[in-house]
This record gives C-alpha cells, structure tokens and sequence, in this order.
C-alpha cells in the first residue's frame, strides 16, 4: 500500500485516484484536524476556499499579515459550519480546503491510533 508523507504527494494520490494509500507522520495529524471542512456544504467550502485563498495570493505582497486577515475572513464564512481558525490552518497546511474536502468525499477514512499516541489514516475510494 502506499505511503503518504508531504501534501505532494498527497495530491498525487488524490490526482491519481490511487484505490488506497495511509498517510503518516505530521501530515496525518493536520489531516485528522482538517477533516471538519468535509461536513461544510459545497457552496461553503468553495466560499472558504476562496477567502483563504485571496489571502494566500496578497502574502508576498503583505509579508504574511494577509494570511491572517484571510483566516479572519474564512472563520467568518465557516463560523456557522462550526469550522475553527485551526481547522482552517489545518487545511491549508495540507493542501488547502478544496483538497481536503475532496479527499474526505472520495474516500472512506480510518483513523489508525498506535501506541506512541501518533496516528495513520488510511484512505479506501468509495
């Protein structure tokens, strides 16, 4: 099975509608906290996609404070989904939210816990 460590990859295997794939380590983690994005709407995700991502395009041009007026912005439009600033940071450290909602509606996602309190979580397409 493959092994997903970096948001590169992570993409790939989404592009590649890879059957099934675990992603381990940091990624994992910022995964597991990011998965609240796929219980927003469609609408939702794209109008957070696109708050975040005005932000993210102004960040050369403000030296980072645009990122975080735009997660201002995104609580704003994901505060009645009950979405968090640290979700949406959680998103956009994976890839961003358009990914991480795909990613959750494709696949069927298992949440394995090991004994060093880290976690895996395996992807099986629906």
């Amino acid at each position: 099975m493959l092994i997903v460590r970096t948001k590169e990859e992570l993409k790939r295997a989404k592009e590649n509608k890879v059957k099934e794939f675990i992603v381990v380590g940091e990624l994992a983690q910022k995964l597991h906290k990011a998965e609240k994005i796929s219980k927003l709407s469609k609408t939702a995700a794209v109008a957070l996609a696109g708050a975040v991502g005005v932000g993210v395009a102004t960040t050369p041009v403000t030296g980072g404070g645009s990122l975080v007026v735009s997660a201002l912005t995104g609580t704003g439009v994901a505060a009645t989904a009950g979405v968090s600033t640290g979700v949406i940071y959680a998103a956009i450290a994976v890839g961003g939210v358009l990914l991480v909602y795909a990613l959750y509606k494709e696949y069927n996602v298992t949440v394995i816990r090991r004994l060093d309190g880290t976690i895996e979580l395996q992807f099986n397409r629906k």
